[in-house]
């Protein structure tokens, strides 16, 4: 759409006219003396646009300017005349009625626009020159020396009334408002309502002990030679696993933890919080056939203590029996820790920089841990070969259930922060321990194939499900320290570790006075041992984590 230049300068002068009031002449200073070089630029050029009266007479020169075409010489004059007007000010010579001029002036050139009339280039040139005068005069009267219109100068002195009665004003009763809450100085520990975290834990668990051997190792000899092969304590034997406790290493985890105020002054809240560790994995294994020096077998005690071996046992009790084409052992062991808590939170001290909060609730921790040894052989027997498969295995699952209390800690130092907290469970853990066993022989036709119940740790005497409830204290520690991302987000580092006094630990559950079925038949076992021992030990867990803590 085009526009042309007399509707433009038609609303140019109605513009002129219509923003003629005092009231417009305002600053960008505010009325105040600029006190440095750049605060009276910037009130230079902040005047002439914020006062639309000054604003309307610039405007309409440039449309007069470009309506009569006179070239350069009227714009010269305008220019001129500012940094006359300017230097009539400097010398304290201010013109009189100032903003009358300019507006008048600016009435004047708004008619012109909208008759657009001609003027010749000496009129149009002094016309302009009165039009820059007065504005340049006022403009810098009104920012140095007076205040603008409709801010009166301050009093100096105060009117006095001594007959009249100066009453102070009520004093408000009733509580005070809490500053604390609207005070949150580099995120402060109690800024926000709700809180909730995210940490990725690197943990490392106590090992799992080993009460028995499991795997040894002796020379492959004759058959009158290896009578001795895999006792302990006889020449050439030794231990090849475990030759320490099982250590399952580090492991990964989460926990996620929640919380909120449940009142408006902050002092009582929830707060919840679940602990999840990876399942870890623990394998070795052992091989030994015609061409290795060496050869496997399972060391165990018979009921009256005497040392012995599967392997010894096989050639004592089959006849024709021979050392084993091959032998494979194996032991795969597991161990996993989840829980959660949830606490009622009181706050009992707390400033802009530190937090001080007392829990108590109920805390939930489950610990599981299972072992399995197994073996698989073959066999000669006169000519004859049989395949034996046998394993051990034991599955513990504790879980503690208690009451708990506790305390937290919280100091800020700047956008750092220093956070510790301590709590302790008291209450029961439930052990539960799941014993099985069996042992599958397949072999050629005169040889019966077969599965029984139990394998060489494991027989009917202590295979089954058994549950212990013992009574139990959990006590954990942690600190971390954190960073503010925002007034709304921490990073953290931070240590923990914690403590659970009774669990059943799977390796402790096998009972190494034992006599297991060797021959090519099934047996009804009737013996006492193995037997349940009921094992109860510590286990403790500790670790770093690193996460984002959220304040909302």
């Amino acid at each position: 759409m085009k526009v042309s230049l007399s509707r433009l300068g038609a609303l140019a002068a109605f513009a002129m006219i219509a923003l003629q009031s005092p009231a417009f002449a305002h600053h960008v200073m505010d009325g105040k003396l600029p006190q440095s070089f750049m605060q009276g630029l910037m009130s230079g050029f902040g005047h002439p646009v914020i006062g639309f009266d000054h604003l309307a007479a610039i405007v309409g020169v440039g449309v007069l300017a470009a309506l009569s075409g006179r070239g350069v010489m009227p714009v010269l004059a305008f220019s001129a005349a500012l940094i006359a007007g300017v230097g009539v000010h400097l010398g304290k010579a201010n013109l009189p009625a100032g903003e009358l001029l300019v507006g008048l002036s600016t009435v004047a050139i708004g008619a012109l626009v909208v008759l657009r009339s001609g003027l010749g280039v000496t009129a149009a040139a002094a016309l302009f020159a009165v039009a820059g005068l007065f504005p340049a005069s006022t403009v810098f009267a009104q920012s140095a020396h007076s205040p603008e219109p409709g801010n009166p100068p301050a009093l100096t002195t105060l009117p006095q009334d001594n007959n009249r009665l100066i009453v102070p004003p009520p004093i408000a009763t009733g509580p005070l408002p809490d500053i604390t809450r609207l005070v949150e100085p580099n995120g402060a520990p109690m800024a926000g309502d709700f809180w909730t975290s995210l940490d990725y834990l690197w943990w490392f668990a106590q090992p799992s002990p080993m009460s028995i051997p499991y795997m040894t190792m002796g020379p492959r000899t004759s058959q009158n030679q290896v009578l001795g092969n895999g006792v302990l304590g006889s020449t050439g034997t030794s231990v090849y696993f475990p030759k320490n406790d099982v250590t399952y290493g580090t492991f990964s985890g989460m926990r996620l933890l929640a919380g909120g105020w449940l009142d408006d002054d902050n002092t009582f809240g929830l707060e919840t919080s679940f602990l999840l560790t990876e399942r870890r994995t623990y394998g070795y294994g052992a091989h030994g056939d015609d061409t290795t020096q060496f050869f496997p077998t399972i060391p165990f005690a018979l009921p009256n203590g005497a040392a012995t071996s599967l392997l010894n046992q096989q050639l004592l009790a089959v006849p024709g029996a021979i050392i084993p084409s091959s032998v494979d052992l194996a032991y795969l062991g597991s161990q996993q820790v989840f829980g959660q808590d949830i606490n009622f939170v009181a706050n009992v001290g707390r400033t802009p920089c530190h937090a001080a909060d007392l829990l108590a609730g109920f805390r939930w921790l489950q610990m599981n841990e299972s072992a399995k040894l197994a073996m698989t052989s073959v066999n000669d027997v006169d000519g004859l070969f049989a395949t034996i498969n046998g394993a051990d295995a034991v599955a513990v699952n504790n879980n503690f259930f208690g009451g708990q209390i506790g305390g937290r800690i919280r100091e800020k130092f700047g956008r750092f922060s220093i956070e510790s907290t301590v709590k302790i469970a008291m209450g029961s853990t439930r052990q539960s321990i799941d014993i099985s066993g069996y042992r599958v022989v397949q072999g050629p036709t005169g040889i019966n194939n077969f599965t029984q119940q139990g394998f060489v740790f494991t027989q009917p005497s202590n295979i089954g499900q058994r549950v212990v409830n013992r009574f139990a204290v959990l006590p954990e520690v942690g600190a971390k320290v954190g960073y503010d991302l925002a007034s709304w987000c921490s990073f953290n580092i931070g240590y923990n570790f914690l403590y659970l006094s009774s669990v059943a630990r799977a390796n402790n559950q096998f009972d190494n006075r034992t006599r297991p079925n060797v021959s090519y038949s099934p047996v009804n076992y009737t013996a006492s041992r193995p037997e349940f021992l009921k094992d109860n030990s510590g286990f403790w867990m500790q670790g770093v984590s690193a996460g984002l803590e959220f304040r909302y």
